[in-house]
């Protein structure tokens, strides 16, 4: 499983637009799955799915936009890249996959947190 979080400056619905636009183009096989926003729009979940060969399989990447302290902050965890019904031994695609909206965001002037 892979978790960062990321904080910029900019607007929820900027962000997201952005993260729409930009992020597919990272990698071949990465596909928009969904969005879901709260009642006032200020909180927003996106879902993207990669697939990987090396672990013939399928990754999502969870995503999560919010504003805090008057900054965008950009949650991502990253997670189906194990393989195995019983242990899930990772190869690590999943944080492959965070690392490439990772890089995304910090190209736009993101700063890496926690």
């Amino acid at each position: 499983m892979a978790n960062h979080r990321y904080y910029g400056e900019g607007t929820v619905h900027t962000t997201v637009d952005l993260i729409k636009i930009g992020f597919p183009s990272t990698g071949i096989s990465v596909t928009y799955v969904d969005e879901a926003w709260n009642a006032d729009q200020s909180v927003c979940m996106l879902v993207f799915e990669k697939y990987f060969m090396r672990v013939e399989n399928r990754v999502s990447l969870s995503i999560l936009v919010t504003m805090e302290n008057q900054e965008v902050c950009v949650d991502l965890i990253g997670s189906g890249g194990g393989r195995g019904a019983i242990f899930s031994f990772s190869w690590g695609s999943e944080e492959d996959f965070a690392y490439s909206l990772g890089k995304m965001l910090a190209e736009r002037g993101f700063r890496k947190r926690g």
